[in-house]
């Protein structure tokens, strides 16, 4: 390899512009060479340019400093890779690891100008390659009076800085040359050359630029201004501005040196002895960091006209302006070039990494433009986040200075955790975020409000005034009546070991109360041969307050059997929805009955069956041959509702009756259930259960299942790993922890958030343990007390059910129907996904675990039918009890990762046929064609009839229309 040349620089930026798009910009400079070249710089950026404060770099300015222009390839070369890969870097002895370059160019811009002056490189590499001295110039002729001696100007001594040195500075340090002869000529004035003219319009262009460095040769050194004259810091009256002074810059050690602040000296110093260490550190070279001043006088040099810019004019930024003089010849053979340019990256390197934080550097203003409170329900807290990205490795403050404060509209707004932040000082610039939270109590439904805050940043003195709007809807409602079965068979066994029909109801009717909503209505309605108003719905109220929610509680607690009732579904249903028509102040109305029988006395279903105009649900303890799957079917079907069959419980399946109440929450109050899984705990274990959270969801309630969940140290674990416990629950916006009769859940409001930051979108986890002496009681205790468990518990641990549920726009809405209720035949399962009431796009997949009659279980992928549509078919060769557990798997479409979970059962037996009981036109039950209609479907009676030519089915026609069925 060799040195580039002039045509292979410029294809050099313009290869690394094409191959990092994303990151790289090349920018076409204005000013065409003295002999037509068009130049171009390359911009290197990951935040879109012109956001942050950049270090420019330029090289090739002396025709016959061939190696500048080949060390400014390379280091663009490796930072865009290095970034890329997310890899390090390695130069001799210095490396880099891949988090330093990944801050660096997270924090900065990069302008890299290879080859300011192409006419003269070309020039020297065709013309010099034997000189060891060669072209410094560029090729403008202007000046030469036909002297090809006197062509060219020194690109590095036309710029505005003292470059009058006739005038500026002492006659025996000129630092300059008016002969075009000569080759340190300064030009005709300054900017004469579209060289520097260059070099000016990109200072111009990248108005944030803050470090610039010229790399030249050569003499191994590390500059820094000034150079005009030695540094002094003591005295800002002497200063290149000051005309008193002309005349006498430019000798060492007299009465004249030029100010620089302290502080910028130290900056600049620092600068200049980290890359003299890299340097050292790749193979041992020994660079001197020095003012400019020390190699010799200069005027119209670039270092010093970029950070002049700043004293002639303040509006433009303090620029730090550096030379390098590399190598000891200006043109060494490759072989050494190839070392230099391994010494000078580091350098360049090193440079950038700690710029930022000996700069001082302080970048910061709001990524949020605007707070909108969007479709808030009328009288529900949220919060908002002002984000801010910050680059300070100096500690920094953002602060509220006015508001929040409603100007219009009605609601509350204010600071959930003060209007202070304070970002530490940081080891790097790296961009960081700040966020200021905003909360917003809603007003009256159907209002806007609008307002704003204003935050302010001591340190750099900026403000910013944030407006914010907001708008109130109606906050859904739902009244729920449960209708609770008290007929004498209540007291007979469920299944799980030591509890009857009636104690399974009532730990499991309590999940549905907890976690209502606290503007929702519940009420009770209990009922054996008739019906009875155990409680008028009322507002549940708030969590954990002593309202509607405990007086129901204590309903259910109250309910009792009646050793000698029969069962009459109908009277238990018409009078839940009798008694909600009489109800008012709610959206919706739904009707929840749990019952362990065969309706067996008026009013029957059929009978009241006109009537329904609520969403209703059914939950049915017991197995087909107990109840009757085609009554409570033609109960909730077309409703909104569904009907839940337990089948045969057993100690396995002591949650599933609480886990059915929850997810009929789900559908009453229109939220999804995201996971849903049992387990046991040891003590010892600790147990995190994943969950994924998306954009979509407004909020999340956590719920632990257990007998013993007071042994259990319950907590939230957040994507960042913080824990929520219910003292960290009651400081959030909006969210709390129920310890409740049945179960114990959080209600956290999304996003959560803490002072630096918030948790939403990502996995989280419900964060189970046993508690020991420090936390709680222990593991041993639970022994003691559970007699009847004893032998579970030390063979498993102690059981638990959490089920996660979302307040989303992300829904999943499933179905399971069989074509025929009577075995043999096939269930039809359909799943759809919609986000913002839009089908979900967006790559998923939905299986479905499907459990028969005798507990065998089976999964099936659904097949994508259409957008957001899933369908397949099982099928139900005997009767009974068929369990559907459906996931749905995939992406919202922010892309962020989700799960959705529901469960449908389906009863399947040999009268799924017929039709649901209904009362006699005597008035009587039906009773005797019940018998008669059970008997015509045995299939040795209808064979029997069949013989003598009677048609089975024309009787049951004949019983329906004149005597009804059961």
């Amino acid at each position: 390899m060799t040195y580039l040349n002039v045509v292979e620089v410029e294809s050099a930026i313009s290869n690394l512009a094409n191959a990092y798009p994303s990151l790289t910009s090349l920018l076409t400079l204005p000013h065409p060479s003295i002999e037509g070249r068009t130049c171009r710089a390359l911009r290197i950026s990951n935040g879109g340019f012109g956001t942050r404060d950049a270090v420019m770099m330029i090289g090739g300015v002396h025709a016959r400093e061939w190696g500048s222009c080949d060390i400014l390839v390379n280091f663009a070369t490796d930072l865009l890779s290095a970034y890329t890969n997310n890899a390090g870097l390695q130069y001799g002895g210095k490396s880099f690891d891949a988090p330093t370059v990944q801050d660096m160019v997270n924090a900065l811009e990069f302008v890299v100008f290879p080859q300011v002056n192409p006419d003269g490189r070309l020039y020297s590499m065709t013309h010099d390659v034997n000189d060891p001295n060669g072209w410094r110039k560029n090729r403008n002729p202007a000046s030469n009076n036909g002297d090809p001696d006197s062509i060219g100007v020194d690109i590095n001594r036309n710029y505005e800085f003292l470059w009058d040195f006739a005038t500026k500075m002492a006659p025996s340090a000129p630092g300059a040359s008016a002969d075009p002869e000569n080759e340190t000529f300064h030009g005709a004035a300054a900017f004469s050359e579209p060289e520097t003219r260059n070099v000016q319009w990109l200072v111009d262009a990248v108005p944030r630029t803050r470090w610039f460095i010229d790399v030249h040769s050569f003499s191994e050194l590390i500059l820094y201004n000034w150079g005009d004259d030695q540094n002094q810091t003591t005295d800002p009256s002497r200063n290149f501005r000051n005309t008193a002074w002309d005349g006498k810059r430019g000798i060492g050690n007299d009465v004249y040196a030029e100010y620089i602040p302290s502080d910028d000296q130290a900056v600049a110093a620092a600068l200049a002895n980290r890359m003299q260490a890299a340097i050292t550190a790749v193979r041992g070279r020994n660079y001197t960091a020095e003012p400019s001043f020390g190699l010799y006088p200069t005027s119209g040099a670039s270092d010093d006209y970029v950070y002049a810019r700043h004293w002639e004019n303040p509006a433009k930024s303090k620029i730090y302006g550096f030379v390098i003089e590399w190598g000891t010849t200006f043109h060494p053979d490759w072989s050494e070039m190839a070392l230099i340019v391994d010494d000078i990256t580091a350098a360049l390197i090193d440079f950038c990494s700690a710029a930022p934080c000996a700069g001082g550097m302080i970048a910061v203003g709001p990524l949020t433009n605007q707070l909108s409170f969007v479709d808030v329900p009328a009288g529900t807290g949220t919060a908002r986040a002002i984000v801010f990205s910050a680059q300070s490795c100096q500690p920094l403050t953002l602060q509220v200075t006015a508001g929040p404060a409603l100007t219009s509209g009605p609601g509350t707004l204010g600071l959930p955790l003060g209007g202070i932040v304070s970002l530490p000082a940081a080891s790097s610039a790296a961009a960081r975020q700040a966020l200021i939270w905003v909360s917003y109590t809603a007003g009256a439904a159907n209002t806007s409000a609008a307002g704003s805050v204003t935050v302010s940043c001591p340190q750099t003195g900026a403000q910013w005034v944030i407006p914010i709007t907001a708008n109130a809807i109606v906050k859904p409602t739902v009244a729920s009546m449960l209708v609770l079965d008290r007929s004498g068979s209540m007291d007979s066994p469920s299944g799980i070991p030591g509890k009857r029909r009636i104690d399974v109801l009532h730990d499991a009717a309590p999940t549905f109360v907890e976690l209502l909503g606290d503007m929702d209505g519940i009420g009770v309605v209990a009922f054996d041969q008739n019906a009875s108003l155990q409680m008028a719905p009322v507002q549940a109220g708030p969590l954990g307050f002593v309202n509607g929610r405990v007086l129901a509680k204590s309903a259910i607690a109250a309910h009792v059997t009646n050793p000698a009732g029969s069962t009459s579904i109908g009277n238990g249903v018409e009078l839940a929805h009798d008694t909600l028509a009489g109800t008012s102040g709610f959206d919706k109305k739904a009707v929840v009955v749990f019952t362990d029988g065969e309706e067996n006395t008026a009013k029957f279903i059929a009978d009241i069956a006109s009537k329904i105009d609520d969403r209703v649900y059914a939950i049915g303890l017991g197995t087909v041959g107990e109840l009757n799957p085609v009554a409570l079917s033609q109960l909730v079907d077309n409703t909104g509702g569904y009907l839940m069959l337990t089948g045969a419980l057993d100690a396995s399946g002591q949650f599933r009756v609480a886990k059915y109440y929850l997810q009929i929450l789900s559908g009453v109050v229109n939220s999804q259930i995201v996971v849903d899984p049992d387990g046991y705990i040891a003590p010892g274990q600790v147990v995190r259960i994943p969950f994924n959270l998306t954009e979509a969801d407004t909020s999340a309630d956590v719920i632990l299942l257990s007998p013993w969940r007071k042994y259990i140290d319950f907590k939230v674990e957040t994507p960042a790993g913080d824990l929520i416990d219910a003292s960290v629950a009651a400081a959030l916006v909006d969210s709390a922890f129920v310890p409740g009769a049945s179960l114990d859940a959080y209600r956290v409001s999304l996003p959560a958030i803490w002072p630096t930051h918030a948790a939403h979108a990502g996995q989280w986890y419900a964060h189970l343990q046993i508690g020991d002496s420090r936390t709680g009681p222990s593991i041993a205790s639970s022994y003691r007390e559970a007699d009847a468990g004893r032998s579970q518990l030390v063979a498993h641990g102690v059981p638990f059910s959490v089920s996660v549920q979302a307040q989303s726009s992300l829904a999943m809405s499933a179905s399971a129907t069989a074509q025929r209720a009577v075995p043999a035949t096939t269930i039809d399962h359909r799943v759809q996904l919609r986000q913002l009431d839009i089908p979900l796009d967006t790559p998923c997949s939905v299986s479905v675990e499907a459990t028969d009659p005798n507990g065998v279980t089976s999964t099936a992928a659904l097949i994508a039918t259409g957008t957001g549509t899933f369908a397949t078919a099982t099928d139900a060769p005997v009767a009974g009890v068929y369990a559907f557990h459906y996931v749905a798997r995939g992406t919202s479409f922010a892309g962020v990762a989700f799960t959705r979970e529901q469960v449908r059962t389906v009863g399947v037996w040999a009268g799924g046929d017929a039709p649901p009981p209904r009362s006699g036109p005597r008035g009587d039950d039906g009773c005797c064609t019940n018998v008669v209609a059970c008997l015509l479907e045995e299939r040795g009676v209808q064979a029997l009839l069949k013989r003598y030519g009677i048609d089975a089915a024309s009787i049951v026609r004949c019983l329906e229309k004149h005597g009804g069925k059961s």
